[in-house]
């Protein structure tokens, strides 16, 4: 299992260490328009927008709270994070600079990364290749591979399928993707994830299918078939899926409780099957479980990890973005990208949810100053308690931000009005997290992110600070 996250999340991964410096890796400009707004830009570079940056925050904490007697951190960027994400700018703007940073502060160009990326990926593709090729789990230390149903669904080769492409190692994708048409079918029986199936198999079909350039039939083919058995699921009396899905016909009464990220972490895939074969049923499932989520009871735009598919309304102690809470934020602002920005609800709810981040979920540890997302546990009490952990999982935040605030445009590509104050703040937490999550890393011995992270943490009411746990606690925190 250990190959199969490195080769998902790798590239992932590695994308959230360049966000610090996301800003600065800008193709340089050269039309006339570009440069009449690179002069724009440079005239507004060094512009803090103080008093609407006041108005932002008054606004944002005197709006009543969703629990009265939680105290608030009022997180807010500092005046050295305004002048930084300044910097950035006009660094960019100037030079067009692309690279980023080593462990030991070397600037190393884009391509000297991507090789890097390519050998990493090349050398876990080889290890799976060479003891466990067409397995859907590989177990590295006994060099044996395991599947989740009797036959296999090829999820692990799916779920690189892309990642292979992107890294550009073309003669792997190639093997890759003839094992996928010559050897994989879901005519079978078994029961698998449909959260997990979606998005790494289902995902990867569809992700392999549109880089050929939309024209390799036989992987949509694939999908088509995979998405048919999967929407199976969607045949509840309530509309919300169980979180099992069965691949062959199978009428489903309900679905009691089901996770929220499951069954918010489906639409990319099903909208774009859909809209690629024309079969409308697909985009009919995922919609409908939007409007049933999107009904629901929020706390200023958060919500509990579980979803109660009787009663309508999210459930559970824990309101975080890691495990189970994840991508529902996610796919809320990826949604609204995807359609082209034409359903305005799923950004409203999306940036509802970012303003309750900030307001309630962002603190600072007191010796790094290292910028962290926690949790809240009981979010139904009036008081809820506030958990300095972090998942490793919230770490797509950082560029989750940088897309909502650029919507995937270089700077070069903006007008200086398109960058909002708001804009502004959710670029210079871009920064502030990728900081955090790069640390993940290098503070440890190994240079290996723990799953879970805790961190030093003052209680703002009793003034006490967490002590350490060597018992919970994978590396002492910051």
């Amino acid at each position: 299992m250990l190959y199969v996250l490195l080769l998902s999340t790798l590239t992932t991964t590695l994308y959230m260490l360049y966000m610090p410096t996301l800003l600065q890796r800008i193709t340089p400009v050269v039309d006339i328009d570009n440069n009449q707004r690179r002069t724009v830009w440079l005239d507004q570079a060094d512009d803090i927008p103080t008093e609407e940056y006041s108005a932002l925050l008054k606004a944002r904490f005197e709006r009543l709270s969703a629990w009265p007697n939680y105290t608030l951190f009022q997180w807010q960027a500092t005046q050295s994070q305004q002048e930084g994400l300044n910097v950035a700018i006009r660094e960019a703007l100037i030079n067009g600079k692309e690279g980023c940073c080593n462990s030991d502060g070397d600037i190393q160009t884009t391509q000297e990364w991507l090789k890097r990326i390519s050998a990493a990926v090349k050398y876990a593709w080889e290890a799976y290749r060479q003891d466990a090729l067409g397995y859907d789990e590989f177990r590295p230390l006994s060099h044996s591979g395991t599947n989740m149903t009797r036959q296999g669904i090829g999820y692990f080769v799916a779920d690189v399928l892309d990642t292979l492409w992107l890294v550009g190692l073309q003669k792997e994708y190639a093997e890759a993707r003839q094992f996928l048409a010559d050897h994989v079918t879901y005519n079978q029986t078994g029961a698998v994830s449909l959260f997990e199936t979606t998005i790494r198999v289902l995902g990867g079909l569809l992700s392999a299918f549109h880089l050929s350039g939309e024209s390799d039939i036989q992987l949509l083919h694939l999908a088509d078939e995979l998405g048919t058995r999967l929407a199976y699921s969607f045949e509840t009396d309530s509309g919300i899926p169980p979180e099992t899905a069965s691949l062959q016909h199978q009428k489903y009464i309900y679905a009691y409780q089901s996770s929220t990220a499951e069954i918010s972490t489906l639409q990319l895939e099903f909208r774009y099957l859909s809209k690629l074969t024309r079969k409308r049923k697909y985009r009919k499932y995922v919609d409908r479980i939007m409007d049933i989520v999107l009904k629901a009871l929020k706390w200023d735009g958060l919500v509990p990890i579980y979803f109660n598919a009787i009663t309508r309304q999210f459930t559970g102690n824990t309101i975080r973005l890691g495990s189970r809470g994840d991508s529902y934020y996610e796919y809320l602002l990826k949604q609204w990208l995807q359609t082209s920005q034409t359903e305005p609800r799923f950004r409203k709810e999306y940036d509802a949810a970012m303003e309750g981040v900030k307001k309630y979920l962002v603190a600072v540890s007191p010796n790094q100053n290292l910028t962290f997302v926690g949790e809240l546990l009981s979010p139904h009490n009036t008081n809820p308690e506030f958990s300095p952990k972090m998942d490793h999982l919230v770490c797509f935040l950082s560029g989750n931000l940088a897309l909502g605030a650029t919507q995937g445009r270089s700077l070069a590509e903006m007008s200086p009005l398109e960058l909002s104050v708001s804009n502004r703040e959710d670029l210079i937490l871009v920064r502030e997290l990728a900081e955090t999550c790069v640390r993940m890393y290098l503070d440890t011995a190994s240079e290996l992110a723990p799953e879970i992270a805790y961190f030093r943490w003052t209680n703002l009411v009793t003034g006490i600070e967490k002590p350490f746990d060597v018992n919970t606690q994978l590396v002492m925190p910051g």
